[in-house]
């Protein structure tokens, strides 16, 4: 349970990180301006169309971690109220 609040967790910020990219690349304007992207401890160029159709990818399998890491904890609570109630009527 405490996992899948943490990949929600982490997920959601960087969600949060590209988003605020994503408004840098909007406010870069044109699209045929070059940008740059940072990989690793080298920079290689781009267009702002591309990165933002990178990050927005990015996005997607954010929101597509979240969806799961919340329907996983969902049924594990499901699997807890379950258990504790075979348990009440056991006794």
């Amino acid at each position: 349970m405490e996992q899948s609040q943490g990949r929600v967790a982490v997920n959601k910020r960087e969600k949060a990180r590209f988003e605020i990219t994503l408004g840098e690349l909007a406010a870069a304007g044109k699209a045929n301006n070059t940008v740059y992207k940072a990989v690793g401890k080298a920079f290689i160029m781009s267009t702002v169309p591309t990165l933002t159709a990178e990050i927005n990818t990015k996005v997607l399998m954010c929101d597509n971690e979240i969806a799961t890491a919340a329907r996983q904890m969902t049924q594990f609570e499901e699997s807890i109220k379950a258990t504790e109630h075979e348990l009440q009527t056991f006794h």
